[in-house]
């Protein structure tokens, strides 16, 4: 399974399972060093409705680092360069930035 779609996945079943206001963070760690110097991309989406909201931050690229430009779509915004804000603005929530595979992507999940 490729990292695009384990990203997705994990951000897709953390948001289903949670829906209280209480503050949950997870630290996600991707080994990427298959990919080393490749340009992957990184998507996330945050979908359906209820005032649901995430962020991303803390970004580790081992080595690699981020590409421009990130394309977001509905609720979606900010660079991995700094954090990631998904709301449920939109039924359908999505942001996708390339970026340059090191050794490993590390980011914080914060709902």
């Amino acid at each position: 399974m490729n990292t695009k779609r384990i990203v997705s996945l994990l951000l897709l079943m953390l948001a289903s399972a949670f829906g209280s206001q209480a503050a949950t963070i997870f630290d996600v760690q991707v080994d990427t060093s298959t990919f080393l110097g490749a340009g992957l991309g990184f998507n996330v989406q945050l979908n359906g409705g209820g005032g649901s909201s995430v962020l991303l931050s803390d970004f580790f690229f081992g080595g690699g680092a981020p590409l421009d430009p990130p394309v977001t779509f509905g609720g979606a915004s900010g660079d991995l360069r700094s954090s990631v804000t998904l709301r449920t603005a939109e039924f359908f929530n999505d942001f996708t930035q390339p970026f340059l595979a090191g050794a490993l992507l590390r980011f914080r999940i914060s709902f």
